[in-house]
Formats: C-alpha cells, structure tokens, sequence
C-alpha cells in the first residue's frame, strides 16, 4: 500500500503574500490547525501553523538560531512551566504581539521545515513521517513539487480502519 491510500486532494491553501490575519481567518473559518503555502505555480513553500504562531507569542530566550533572531525554542524544548510569577503584563505583551504579527506576510512567518511524500510513497514510510513531522505530510507530484494532496493524522487513521474492514 501506498501514501495515495491515506491523501486527501481537496485542501485549502494560502498565498506567500497574503498575512497572518488573512492565514488565521482561513484557520478558524474551516476548523483547521495549519495551511499549505503556495508559490503561484503550485509549488509548496511551506505551510502556516497555529502551533508556530503561539510559539512566536512566548517570551524570547536569550537563545539565537543560526541567523542571529531571537528563538523560542529553548522554552519549549525545556518545559518551562509558566507561573504566575511572571504576571498579567506578558499576556497582554503576547496579546500586543499578535495583533503587530497580523499584517505579516505568510512568506515570513511560514514553517518551511518539512518533509514532502509522493503517491507511491509507502504507506509505512508515509506514518513515520507523519509521526516525526507532525503533519500535515504534503503530497507532491514528481520533480516539480506541486502540492497534488495532504495526509493527515486523521486521513491516515480512516485509510487503516478502511483496510482492517476489508481484511
């Protein structure tokens, strides 16, 4: 069995210069946790997550990735546990934060850390990616990596119980 047994081809997708406003009204219009991003051809950028979004409204640690910006990582990576020893104040700093986020364009904010699958990617092969990745895994057709599908934890969990039936 193949990763064509657990894609989806209808999907939503997000443009490299449309905002985070726009890519967060998508969001929560369609009940969804992240979108694909785009190049005009089709060819998948990245994608835009909630998860990453609230990642950026953490105080900063006094780590740099390899550019030089401030990361967040360190926070999260640590399981520092928020108290209420830091105050009302941060909240209202994160609150501040994402509404100066919201005219960003997607093309600044978007994850590009992924792993793309084809149709005849195996389908073992198509579960581990999603469980390292987080998913959504992005299906892309051959050589020109146009976004062609999606798999998700969900579209995965329904393509197994649909082959435990047949068997």
């Amino acid at each position: 069995m193949t990763c064509s047994t657990a894609m989806f081809t209808k999907f939503f997708s997000a443009k490299p210069d449309d905002t985070v406003g726009d890519a967060l009204n998508l969001l929560t219009e369609h009940g969804i946790r992240s979108v694909p991003v785009l190049d005009d051809e089709g060819r998948l950028m990245g994608f835009f997550h909630f998860r990453r979004l609230l990642a950026q409204l953490l105080p900063v640690t006094g780590e740099t990735d390899w550019s030089g910006h401030a990361t967040h990582r360190g926070l999260i990576d640590r399981d520092i546990k928020f108290t209420s020893i830091i105050g009302s104040s941060a909240e209202l700093r994160a609150g501040n934060h994402l509404h100066t986020m919201l005219s960003l364009k997607l093309r600044e904010v978007t994850d590009t850390d992924f792993e793309m699958a084809h149709p005849d990617t195996p389908l073992l092969e198509t579960i581990r990616l999603l469980i390292k990745y987080r998913g959504p895994l992005p299906v892309v057709n051959n050589g020109e990596n146009k976004l062609i599908a999606l798999v998700t934890v969900q579209s995965m969990m329904q393509a197994l119980e649909r082959i435990a039936a047949e068997h």
